[in-house]
């Protein structure tokens, strides 16, 4: 197991490389030789932890990548959009995963009620986008909302590797005359789903008491899904099926920040 220091370096390293450096003329006793090197070393000391950590992917040792307020309290908006984060040389791709078909065979699997819905995912996608657990910075579970009539209080779980469920977040969901767009971070989920070797992964949307009890319905629609209670009525092959926001760094544009730094 690497040492916990090394969880601790790794962001003051990130921030060293990108903090700005001052001016020659404004450092006595550095020429601007002395701060090339300096700012090498500190490049060259993030790639190799970098790659270590890359060769030993494990969940409960990944490095976290700094959130906004740790590199510029002016991109925090940003960040939660979704948006380009770091300086030109280091910017990070967003890509839009979207669940499974809810028609797809492999929801058959699982029990045909009225209090819960499903959203499962291809992890060879997921993989495609993000390759390394620790080059992602951000995933986020998009759902659309159809118009809801009464509040109701959802919980969200993850499937976990012995296929049952583990609870995650709630949420209170008020009425709407109009469709409303629900976002909830779940970027650990994902990190742990990216260190396992699973074909699919994915959510359960339920009632605050998610038994058999008929009283328990879900009333929430959600777009693109087709649940057991409404029929095949839904828009199963809506573009606004519930998706995977990923925020992440591309692992050649890491490795090559040495080369964009002295370009």
């Amino acid at each position: 197991m690497a040492p916990s220091g090394m969880r601790l370096l790794l962001p003051l390293l990130w921030l060293s490389v990108l903090a700005p450096g001052r001016p020659a003329a404004e450092m006595p006793g550095r020429n601007a030789t002395d701060l090339e090197l300096q700012q090498r070393q500190h490049l060259e000391a993030f790639r190799a932890l970098l790659l270590s950590k890359l060769k030993t992917p494990s969940p409960e040792e990944e490095p976290t990548i700094p959130e906004p307020d740790d590199v510029d309290h002016s991109t925090r908006e940003q960040n939660e959009e979704g948006l380009e984060l770091l300086p030109r040389y280091f910017r990070k791709e967003v890509t839009r995963v979207p669940m499974l078909d809810s028609n797809h065979e492999i929801y058959k699997k699982y029990k045909d009620c009225g209090h819960s819905v499903y959203m499962l995912f291809n992890m060879s996608e997921l993989r495609q986008a993000v390759p390394e657990p620790v080059l992602l910075s951000r995933a986020e579970l998009r759902m659309q909302v159809l118009k809801l009539q009464q509040e109701q209080h959802v919980e969200l779980y993850q499937k976990d590797s012995s296929d049952s469920w583990q609870y995650i977040k709630s949420r209170n969901l008020a009425p709407s005359d109009t469709d409303e767009w629900l976002s909830i971070v779940v970027t650990r989920v994902v990190r742990t789903w990216l260190s396992r070797g699973e074909e699919t992964e994915g959510f359960r949307l339920s009632t605050h008491c998610s038994c058999d009890s008929t009283d328990d319905v879900l009333q929430v629609d959600i777009n693109g899904i087709s649940s057991g209670r409404r029929g095949n009525h839904a828009a199963a092959h809506s573009m606004n099926r519930p998706f995977l926001l990923l925020v992440a760094t591309p692992l050649e544009r890491a490795l090559q920040l040495n080369g964009a730094w002295h370009h």
